[in-house]
């Protein structure tokens, strides 16, 4: 094989193009965590004198790709956009070929409302997967109820787990709801 820049090098030589294979190429988008890193978190409060219900803290994987977490405090929804789950979300991005599995690290709290949300389960990412936790509404004042939930998450592609997969391992949702009516004892 002779390589060079210099075409009258190759005066009387026969040439033929070729293609060098890749074999491992694969055209689904790598699985990543947006802007989530370790330790990321989602927390609110509410307040029930102030017209508040329940606090819910919510981590959203959407079939679009996107990655969401959301706050509501029983009026209102706060959602912010964490990035998305894959790097390439255009072409032949397919979310039905990609699971995320769930396990909770840890939870503390008073008046933690029942878990949403599979854990220790493959779910497919071909529809959207919730996570989320929720505190009790105060019945009297002064109250304090508060919830947290650390969660590690891994995202794989179904049929090749072993290249195409991330973890986050520690992702905490914090929610907290009070009852404060400004009387005095």
């Amino acid at each position: 094989m002779i390589i060079t820049s210099d075409p009258e090098a190759l005066t009387g030589l026969i040439s033929k193009r070729f293609t060098i294979y890749d074999n491992d190429e694969n055209i689904q988008p790598n699985a990543q965590f947006g802007s989530l890193v370790e330790g990321s978190s989602i927390s609110g409060t509410t307040n029930v004198a102030n017209g508040d219900d329940t606090a819910v803290a919510r981590i959203i994987f959407r079939p679009s790709g996107a990655i969401d977490v959301e706050f509501s405090d029983g009026n209102i929804v706060d959602t912010d956009s964490r990035g998305d789950w894959v790097d390439d979300t255009g072409g032949s991005f397919d979310p039905s070929l990609f699971k995320i599995t769930a396990t909770i690290v840890a939870d503390n709290g008073t008046q933690l409302v029942p878990e949403n949300g599979s854990y220790g389960t493959a779910l497919n990412l071909g529809s959207t997967q919730t996570f989320s936790i929720t505190t009790t509404e105060p019945s009297s004042s002064p109250s304090i109820y508060y919830a947290t939930r650390e969660i590690s998450f891994t995202i794989q592609e179904i049929g090749n787990e072993v290249a195409n997969s991330v973890t986050l391992n520690s992702f905490t949702l914090q929610v907290t709801t009070s009852y404060f009516d400004g009387a005095v004892d």
